[in-house]
């Protein structure tokens, strides 16, 4: 073999080499690459079912079981550890309780107290606000400061329901996923395993600047306004006239000529006052969405009645009159009173949660010309007013029994008449004057069957209380009948 040859054959076989280290290194390389696709596509999978929990905008820890979810799907966060990642406080017990109760408890921070059970979808709210408490975003040098105030007083309750009960597990109390908003007023989203809230003090500060960039003037200080916040609705002052926008892009929900604005959080409802061309001054009632539910042009003032049945107390020329939800005459707003007076609260020793404008929340109170009357929830007079009071004080009587305690209502429960058939009664106490101030007596009418059961004849109506058991008796021309006795043997009442 020549030189050339042999030159020439190796120059073959280093190129060979060459072509050999170049597919062995291409293949290394195509190997390394689908490891690591396979690396990121399983790292991916692994951290889209990787739960991760976001507060105002930064990853924050929680424990394993932060969040569970019950046998329908739905979702429920721990309650205690929720309120200490929004600013909240959590108390076990029900708010006013002075217990320890594990299976209730209650948020509370510097501005309101919301109170809650398992295995009840019944949220109860109390104002809790000072005048002296400011906008905490300290860190924001520029943010105006803010001190809040209530439009309520301190104290008033507000009842609502949730949309699923409280539940709880593991010794610890859950609220459902949705209800976030409603107790601790903050904003949630839960995505593909990535929930993100937003607490009432991010809420605020973030308003703050959407209210600056848009021109208002101010957002609302009125803090049943801020806890609007947390559905995304913002209620800000322009050119001295109120009106309401998202939180997001300033979109305007409601148009700025109103010259007072108040959110319902109950109802998810805005209560708007709006000034006539007179100076005359009108409420309505509008909803979240911008929808008029009670035009404001005919009432001067306006409140719930009851959040649960959508009905609303409503004031004009100083009568008042109900309504419902769709802004349907229930009563005629011709009345000097709806609902019990400060008297009767005090006389049967009514709590803040008592719904002083019915009872058996079926029957609505009304008064005229000093006189007591009842409506149902139809809107039809079950009782003209022509009765003097409602209840039997025992205070007022000198003859009184002993032991003997005020009756307001009867809850007769389910009574077993002498025929055979079983009767609820839902009974309400009410006096009625004779031909002299001397001579008032007393009869009962049923708020089920919508009759008077027994007529104004009797001469007292009272309860004792023994042993744990509460009877009721009337008496009659010196004889004594005890309620439930004297419905079971006489059915034909009804």
């Amino acid at each position: 073999m020549s030189e050339f040859d042999r030159v020439t054959l190796q120059k073959e076989v280093e190129k060979e080499k060459k072509k050999k280290s170049l597919l062995i290194g291409m293949g290394v390389c195509i190997v390394i690459i689908v490891l690591l696709t396979f690396f990121v596509m399983y790292y991916k999978r692994v951290d889209a079912t990787t739960f991760k929990l976001y507060i105002n905008g930064q990853q924050a820890k929680c424990s394993s079981d932060f969040y569970i979810k019950d046998k329908n799907g739905k979702i429920y966060i721990k309650a205690k550890e929720l309120a200490s990642l929004t600013g909240w406080t959590y108390q076990n017990g029900e708010y006013g309780s002075f217990t320890e109760d594990t299976n209730s408890g209650y948020f509370q921070n510097d501005y309101e107290v919301a109170s809650f059970s398992v295995g009840s979808n019944t949220l109860k709210k109390y104002i809790q606000v000072s005048n002296s408490i400011l906008n905490k975003d300290d860190d924001d040098k520029d943010s105006e400061t803010i001190t809040f105030t209530a439009a309520n007083p301190n104290g008033t309750l507000e009842s609502s329901k949730l949309s699923l009960p409280i539940i709880s597990s593991n010794n610890q109390v859950y609220i459902p996923l949705e209800s976030v908003p409603d107790i601790c007023c903050s904003k949630i989203t839960f995505d593909n395993n990535k929930m993100i809230i937003y607490d009432q003090a991010y809420l605020i500060s973030l308003a703050q600047t959407v209210a600056a960039e848009n021109g208002y003037t101010t957002l609302s200080g009125v803090y049943e306004n801020i806890r609007a916040l947390a559905y995304g609705m913002c209620v800000v002052e322009k050119d001295g006239v109120y009106g309401v926008v998202t939180l997001n892009n300033a979109e305007q929900v409601l148009g700025f000529k109103y010259s007072d604005i108040l959110f319902q959080q109950n109802v998810k409802e805005f209560f708007v006052k709006a000034t006539g061309n007179d100076g005359g001054e009108t409420v309505g009632v509008v909803d979240y969405t911008g929808s008029s539910i009670i035009s404001p042009k005919s009432y001067e003032k306006i409140s719930i009645l009851s959040d649960e049945l959508g009905l609303y107390v409503v004031e004009k020329n100083n009568r008042y009159g109900v309504l419902d939800r769709q802004g349907d005459i229930i009563v005629h707003a011709e009345y000097d009173s709806i609902g019990l007076s400060e008297t009767e609260i005090d006389k049967f020793i009514l709590t803040s949660e008592d719904n002083t404008y019915m009872l058996f929340d079926n029957t609505i109170i009304v008064e005229k010309d000093a006189k007591w009357g009842l409506f149902n929830l139809e809107g039809k007079c079950v009782l003209d007013p022509v009765y003097i009071a409602l209840g039997y004080n025992i205070v007022n009587d000198v003859n009184a029994v002993k032991d003997s305690e005020n009756v307001l209502t009867i809850e007769g429960k389910d009574i077993e008449m002498s025929d055979g058939t079983t009767r609820t009664v839902q009974a309400i106490v009410i006096q009625y004057k004779g031909n002299t101030e001397e001579n008032i007596y007393y009869g009962l009418y049923d708020a089920v069957s919508e009759k008077l059961i027994v007529p104004c004849v009797c001469d007292r109506i009272y309860s004792i209380t023994k042993n744990g058991e509460t009877l009721y008796y009337m008496e009659y021309n010196g004889n004594l009948y005890e309620f439930v006795s004297y419905m079971a043997a006489n059915p034909g009442i009804f």
